[in-house]
């Protein structure tokens, strides 16, 4: 009726694991390649953003974190 796309929660799963590989921008993300899993990951998130997002928030919050003293850690040893 309104010609809108269904939601690709495949992408959204997709941005979510290149987090994990310390990606967190792309330029088109439909264009990077596929993870094994992003539509599930993407529905997981879909899923538990809508009935416990403070739970979700907190623990995105921690995984970032930890993302970042990983990078921290990895960058000090490589010198």
């Amino acid at each position: 009726m309104f010609n809108i796309p269904p939601s690709n929660w495949g992408m959204v799963g997709r941005w979510i694991a290149y987090m994990g590989q310390g990606q967190f921008r792309h330029d088109a993300t439909a264009k990077s390649n596929t993870i094994h899993g992003d539509l599930f990951i993407g529905w997981r998130a879909n899923i538990l953003q809508t009935k416990k997002a403070p739970i979700v928030r907190l623990g995105l919050s921690k995984y970032l974190v930890g993302i970042s003293r990983l990078e921290l850690l990895t960058s000090t040893m490589s010198r």
